[in-house]
């Protein structure tokens, strides 16, 4: 996003913000109720608020984000919540009209505002942003910068709280990256083979090249799914990664025909950096 713009729009948000004051996490106070899209928010926004916000996730883990539907429960907590963190999926595009209409009081705040994108691949060739920003550390500490600058707006007291908490928080995001950067290194070029395109930020940052399966949300048409198949051969591709969130029976089906296992990789955990190392170590010990 163009400074001049994120400024204007950062502007405007903390115009509502200011129109909407909050309480505060401080003893004996009611603590924030703040809303996010998937696991790896709720992490994000813990790590800065420490115990002064009570954060609720839209999408569970287990769940895909491409098609949800808030439960009766969620519908309520969202009601009565002063502030939601998006991070750019395509489902927030459908709920988040649904959300304004429920709780009008509710500040929606971008969290993933002057991140850089990269374009998610399709059949045509791209479609749009690729939405998984968050599987990069270093994209991630500009997500934690807004959220701080969000927090410190709605309860403006914890300022040195939130401060601190972030800076800790900066800190763990270079240590793991600097972790993963040193496990992947000897890996740097390789093609990481997987079903959904998922990874992409994850691949660019440490030096692999994502090739994905399933594209647009769909599984691949019979012309395509042959020039993949014969391309993982001349690979010699012994892993096909997949993710808990969609079926692994279309994916079980392409590794059989490759002669690959598959390795399941979670992008939507809560506990981020031992996630994304995780990640990194199932990478390093199955890509060949």
């Amino acid at each position: 996003m163009d400074k001049g713009i994120k400024s204007v729009f950062m502007a405007g948000i903390f115009l509502l913000l200011s129109l909407f004051p909050c309480p505060s996490g401080a003893q004996g106070v009611k603590k924030l109720s703040v809303f996010v899209t998937i696991p790896p928010q709720a992490y994000f926004v813990n790590k800065i608020c420490a115990d002064r916000c009570l954060v609720h996730v839209l999408i569970p883990a287990h769940m895909s984000p491409h098609a949800y539907e808030p439960s009766p429960r969620q519908v309520a907590l969202l009601s009565e919540a002063q502030a939601y963190f998006t991070i750019g999926v395509p489902a927030e595009d459908a709920l988040l009209g649904r959300i304004k209409i429920l709780n009008r009081n509710m500040v929606i705040i971008p969290a993933q505002a002057g991140v850089e994108t990269r374009p998610m691949e399709n059949l045509s060739g791209h479609a749009g942003p690729d939405p998984h920003i968050w599987l990069d550390p270093q994209r991630v500490k500009i997500i934690a910068q807004n959220i701080h600058w969000a927090l410190v707006r709605l309860a403006p007291e914890a300022e040195d709280a939130f401060s601190h908490q972030l800076r800790l928080f900066l800190g763990e995001l270079d240590r793991v990256d600097g972790q993963i950067r040193r496990l992947l290194a000897p890996l740097k070029g390789k093609k990481m083979y997987v079903f959904h395109p998922s990874f992409g930020y994850f691949t660019d940052a440490y030096g692999l090249k994502q090739v994905p399966i399933e594209r647009e949300g769909k599984e691949p048409p019979p012309k395509y799914l042959a020039k993949i198949i014969a391309e993982a051969r001349k690979d010699r591709v012994t892993a096909l990664f997949v993710q808990p969130q969609f079926s692994p029976k279309g994916a079980q089906a392409i590794a059989d025909a490759i002669g690959a296992h598959l390795v399941f990789l979670d992008p939507l955990a809560y506990d981020y950096t031992n996630n994304l190392l995780k990640i990194a170590i199932s990478i390093r010990e199955n890509l060949k």
